[in-house]
């Protein structure tokens, strides 16, 4: 049970970060979009890397 919480809330925090990049991408500055995606993408990565469950 612990592990299917855990896999989850990790789905949950993926969600969060992609209503977040389709909200923000709607802002003009392309340099505040680029950086917003490699650190979307840097959490999204290191969430997979953190967790046993991702294949």
């Amino acid at each position: 049970m612990t592990n299917k919480v855990k896999i989850e809330l990790n789905l949950n925090e993926i969600k969060e970060l992609e209503r977040t990049l389709h909200n923000e991408l709607s802002d003009p500055l392309v340099e505040t979009n680029i950086a917003l995606i490699k650190s979307v993408l840097l959490k999204l990565k290191n969430t997979i890397k953190n967790n046993p469950f991702f294949i």
